[in-house]
């Protein structure tokens, strides 16, 4: 970024030139950014006071809407979606971190998917709880893989990590996020395929 700032005021500069290094700037200052966020909260979370606003959320309708953000994130890759999720099932729960939680889990079912694939969300209840199922097709995982999903900064493939962006943070972060709600997130499957996370809310904190 420093190199960056200081081309930008050479006289040799277009406007054009440097509307394009002002607007890639941008991007990483934006990168960085949610870096420090996801930190941040990283932090909160081993001290446990990472703050949850409990309110009443429709998360049939937030999945709804996820369905819809999947649809634009995948379009060019011609991603099917497959949505099963009651509109009645309510939780007690942060709408934000919710939110940011599912985000995290498409944004990787989109990432590492295959073109012309597919992402499956469900939503169900069980006693005591409600369970949402991520799933999608892709390359699967292998074993060693498997075991450090949630390590913070983990990017599986490093041949892979070098075309996918991200930070290796946001299953670990979606995890803590899940927890500070008195749930969990899962790893729940994995086959050549076709792999799966699974989020338990609690139906009544």
């Amino acid at each position: 970024m420093r190199a960056e700032l200081e081309s930008v005021g050479q006289i040799d500069r277009t406007p054009e030139a440097r509307a394009a290094r002002i607007q890639s700037m941008l991007e990483e200052v934006r990168r960085m950014s949610a870096l420090v966020d996801s930190l941040l909260l990283l932090s909160r979370s081993d001290d446990a006071t990472i703050q949850i606003d409990r309110q009443a959320v429709n998360l049939g309708l937030m999945l709804a809407s996820a369905a819809e953000d999947i649809r634009l994130l995948g379009e060019s890759s011609a991603l099917s979606v497959e949505l099963s999720a009651p509109e009645t099932i309510t939780v007690n729960a942060d709408p934000a971190r919710l939110r940011q939680i599912l985000l995290n889990l498409i944004d990787n079912a989109v990432k590492f998917n295959r073109p012309n694939g597919q992402i499956r969300l469900s939503l169900e209840t069980e006693p005591g709880r409600v369970c949402v199922t991520v799933g999608n097709t892709g390359p699967g995982l292998s074993e060693a893989h498997r075991a450090r999903l949630f390590e913070r900064f983990f990017r599986g493939d490093p041949s892979r990590s070098r075309v996918v962006p991200g930070f290796g943070l946001g299953l670990a972060l979606s995890r803590e996020l899940a927890r500070a709600h008195g749930g969990e997130l899962e790893f729940a499957g994995s086959n050549a395929d076709w792999t799966e996370f699974r989020l338990t809310l609690p139906t009544h904190p």
